[in-house]
């Protein structure tokens, strides 16, 4: 079964952009799900509910890998959980290889960074107002120290 999760951090925030990324793929609507609050850790309803729906063999599709929190440590100890104690597969939408086992994020020295920079610059793209000042300075600062 496909699984589509959406976050986003504020009530007033708008989950369009990751909505329209979901809307292509083979997922009921039923079976997307959707939290309107902050990523500093994952008690968070709807992403409770959809942890207790997983079967193995299931599908998670989201945005970027950023939408399931802003925790570093966290981001991995879910990943784990998800892909390999249940087994689920967790794919980015827009993405043609699914990743099951391993690392969300990569191993590369840097490689967060320039997952944030490619989403800032995607987020700017689809929705020119989406990416913040704050998201700006950071892709600033990031080009200044290469």
């Amino acid at each position: 079964m496909n699984y589509g999760y959406i976050r986003v951090s504020a009530k007033d925030q708008n989950e369009a952009r990751q909505l329209a990324a979901l809307s292509g793929l083979d997922i009921p609507a039923g079976n997307i799900y959707l939290d309107k609050q902050s990523g500093k850790n994952f008690d968070r309803p709807a992403y409770r509910r959809l942890l207790r729906r997983l079967r193995s063999g299931d599908a998670i599709y989201i945005l970027s890998i950023d939408r399931l929190g802003r925790d570093y440590d966290e981001i991995l100890e879910q990943w784990r959980l998800v892909t390999r104690k249940l087994p689920v597969a967790v794919q980015r939408c827009g993405r043609q290889r699914m990743v099951r086992r391993g690392h969300p994020l990569g191993h590369q020295p840097g490689h967060r960074g320039r997952l944030r920079q490619r989403d800032i610059r995607s987020q700017r793209q689809h929705h020119p107002g989406a990416a913040g000042r704050h998201a700006l300075a950071v892709c600033r600062k990031s080009r200044r120290h290469k």
